[in-house]
């Protein structure tokens, strides 16, 4: 019986398991260059995507508004007067954040602004926006007059309040509102904000 082991048994299991051996070899190398292959494809997409988001932002940057224009490139499509369907049909669910509160936040990919408030005009029965808010990032690196200047180069010289710091100016149809470095208002012309100083 040993010698049937040794001389039979023993001889074609080691082939079988060699020769499955080199099977599977073969297929970790080929599953290697597939992986290889694939690692290549991402990290030339991750390129080509870096460099596309770095275009939009210089673009976005250099061009943030249009002449007398106090809607930024990008989020021109909804404006006071604009409904929460209108709102919900223009953004992804995911990046809305709705509140019972009269206002909505949406969450942005845009390059400059991070976030938008959209509140809503909760006396009249259609709700429509009443005035958007666009903020940029917590921790963005444009400075603290980047977004003075922008609207300033938009929509000329502001009028400045008695408070320190306050601004507006006014377009045909719009009022616009800064009282800090990182955000401003947009409403209709003729309205106010309600906790803005008087003069």
């Amino acid at each position: 019986m040993l010698l049937l082991f040794n001389e039979v048994i023993l001889p074609v299991r080691t082939a079988d398991l060699e020769k499955e051996l080199g099977n599977v070899t073969r297929e970790a190398i080929e599953l290697r260059g597939e992986v290889s292959s694939k690692t290549s494809q991402v990290e030339s997409l991750n390129k080509q995507l870096r460099s596309i988001r770095d275009q939009l932002y210089e673009l976005q940057t250099e061009s943030l508004f249009g002449k007398n224009n106090p809607f930024p490139q990008g989020l021109q499509d909804i404006r006071p007067g604009s409904s929460r369907k209108e709102l919900e049909n223009t953004f992804s669910p995911e990046t809305i954040e709705k509140t019972d509160k009269g206002y909505w936040t949406v969450n942005l990919e845009h390059s400059i602004f991070k976030s938008t408030i959209y509140y809503f005009d909760n006396s009249k029965d259609d709700q429509a926006i009443s005035h958007i808010m666009y903020r940029l990032g917590f921790n963005h690196k444009f400075g603290n007059e980047f977004l003075q200047n922008k609207l300033e180069d938009a929509l000329g010289a502001p009028r400045q309040w008695e408070v320190k710091g306050y601004y507006s100016w006014e377009t045909k149809r719009r009022a616009v509102y800064k009282s800090d470095p990182d955000s401003f208002v947009v409403m209709n012309k003729g309205r106010i904000l309600a906790l803005w100083p008087s003069n």
